[in-house]
């Protein structure tokens, strides 16, 4: 596990890595094992630093988010793309040990590898009509009308 985590974070400085199909190594057995690593190691050493050169594979954005998404879900970890690549920090969640990647992963081909984005509902805003205002009380009465005393 722990070689096939090197190979992964070596495509980051490889000059083939244009070449590399991100999809095909997204769903390569060896990313899974890699990340399995890292979320072992994160686990027990509490060393989060492997985490972010998996996220950092990948160009696309839709993968590297899923990846990530995937993480801090896991691991109960918030995370940001920096300078420097994704960095992990805890978050108050608790980790969700159940959590597989390769389900997760399944879920993310069927949807067309594309993420899902939560769709807030659209709320109608309601106009407010215009202010009731009596003619009596208003500035705009003309003199000599009725309530004005004067004749």
């Amino acid at each position: 596990m722990k070689e096939s985590y090197k190979l992964v974070a070596e495509l980051n400085r490889s000059r083939l890595r244009a070449l590399i199909d991100e999809k095909k190594v997204l769903m390569s057995v060896l990313y899974s094992d890699a990340l399995t690593y890292s979320v072992e190691h994160s686990i027990k050493h509490g060393d989060n630093t492997l985490l972010g050169p998996l996220v950092d594979v990948f160009t696309n954005r839709d993968y590297k988010l899923f990846v990530a998404a995937w993480i801090c879900e896991r691991l109960g970890f918030k995370s940001k793309m920096g300078e420097k690549g994704a960095v992990f920090t805890r978050s108050g969640t608790a980790p969700n040990e159940r959590m597989s990647f390769k389900v997760s992963l399944e879920e993310f081909a069927g949807n067309k590898f594309k993420l899902k984005i939560p769709v807030k509902p659209v709320v109608a805003v309601k106009k407010k009509s215009p202010k009731r205002v009596d003619m009596l009380d208003t500035w705009a009465r003309l003199p000599g009308s009725y309530g004005s005393g004067k004749r």
